[in-house]
């Protein structure tokens, strides 16, 4: 008699990791964006690599195999910062970016080409097809659905546990989409959200 052959199991994560950016420069010196050359795309203050770092020390230790991050400045050097510690590679994904309302720019914003990003940050895993373009104008329900819309095929694309380095947006977005509850969502600089799948949802399982 044969044996039993066991059906492969699903290559999908049933774990994932959100986290905002750390503390923006232009939260420090409120001047900063009237000479910046690219007003809407701040670095980390000082205050906010030390958040990341942090971050990256309470995350050691707890399965993250790659990090996926927002094209913007202050999330790619978060990412960077958190896997120097944990040792993953970096994924640069636009549909966990900001969102672009017209009362904020006049079109899409001014960022580094990933070639300059990776000299100011670091090298990125460029084995990642970016899922979604950015789009404008963009209203916050639908910045939220499609980074709600990002994070479910990364964590059905990708095994392991995958962190997300997004925006205060991109994390409430996440969050709701998933778990279908449309509840308040705290989202402190460097904060960190832990979601597990709970059969065809989500559920929130920790916050830090």
């Amino acid at each position: 008699m044969a044996p039993a052959v066991q059906a492969p199991r699903p290559v999908r994560a049933e774990a994932l990791w959100l986290m905002r950016h750390g503390q923006r420069e232009d939260h420090v010196d409120l001047d900063w964006s009237k000479t910046a050359a690219r007003p809407l795309d701040p670095a980390l203050s000082l205050a906010g690599v030390e958040q990341a770092r942090a971050a990256a020390h309470r995350l050691a230790g707890r399965g993250v195999a790659r990090i996926f991050t927002s094209p913007y400045l202050r999330c790619a050097e978060t990412a960077h910062l958190v896997a120097a510690v944990l040792a993953v590679p970096v994924h640069v994904e636009p549909g966990i970016g900001e969102r672009h309302p017209p009362d904020w720019s006049a079109g899409l914003p001014d960022l580094l080409t990933l070639d300059e990003l990776a000299e100011r940050t670091g090298a990125f895993d460029r084995g990642h097809a970016a899922l979604h373009d950015p789009v404008y104008p963009e209203t916050i329900d639908e910045a939220f659905a499609r980074a709600a819309a990002t994070a479910r095929q990364i964590a059905d694309r990708y095994h392991g546990t995958s962190l997300l380095v997004g925006h205060a947006v991109s994390v409430i977005g996440i969050v709701r989409g998933l778990t279908g509850d449309d509840v308040e969502v705290a989202c402190p600089e460097a904060c960190l959200k832990r979601l597990e799948r709970a059969g065809a949802s989500w559920r929130l399982v920790r916050t830090e």
